[in-house]
Parts: C-alpha cells; sequence; structure tokens
C-alpha cells in the first residue's frame, strides 16, 4: 500500500487525520523512503539500522537502489548524507536462511 500511495504521489492518505496537514511533508517523504528501503525482499539491500535511525534523526532520504551509496547525496531541500555499501554478496542464499527458535514457553 505504501509503495502505490508513494507511486501515485498520494502520501497524505497515509497522514493520520486528526493532524489536519499539520505535519511536515519532507518529513512524511524522508519516512516513507526509509520504510521503502527497509521492507526490501533482500536483506543485504536493506539500510544499517544506523543509516535508518541517521535518515530519521536528521530528516534526509536514504539513497535509491542502483546508486552509487559510496558518494553523498544531495537533497532537495538543501541537506545532504552519505552512505556506505555492504560487500556481501547479495545472492548469497546463505543469508536467506531462518534457523527455528525454541521459545521459552508461554508468559
Amino acid at each position: 500500500m505504501v509503495r502505490e500511495l508513494n507511486e501515485e504521489k498520494k502520501l497524505d492518505k497515509l497522514v493520520d487525520r486528526d493532524l489536519k496537514d499539520l505535519f511536515d511533508v519532507a518529513e512524511l517523504e524522508c519516512a516513507v523512503d526509509v520504510i521503502l528501503q527497509c521492507t526490501l525482499t533482500n536483506p543485504i539491500l536493506r539500510p544499517k539500522m544506523s543509516e535508518v535511525l541517521q535518515a530519521l534523526e536528521s530528516n534526509v532520504t536514504l539513497a535509491e537502489n542502483g546508486v552509487d551509496l559510496n558518494r553523498e547525496v544531495l537533497l532537495p531541500y538543501g541537506g545532504s548524507c552519505s552512505f556506505s555499501v555492504r560487500h556481501e554478496d547479495p545472492h548469497d542464499s546463505s543469508s536467506f536462511i531462518i534457523e527455528p527458535i525454541e521459545l521459552s514457553g508461554p508468559r
């Protein structure tokens, strides 16, 4: 749903109606960018938690996939940020192995 609303440029549909348009559009765009990057299917392509935290704290957007992530990114509203690339193989199937865990029981 978020991807579709982002593509349709209807991000305001995600905002709580009680805010009555009293929100920062740049912050909304930043949050949506972070959401989309964090929900990529391949975990190798997802940003590090430190990058997510930096993006949310400083209101910057994460670089899009396919862009050189080892460079500084200039943002339309005057900010800038830089991200590093993890040099892991995105096709390495070992990163997709999910180990079963044993729970301690109901709480």
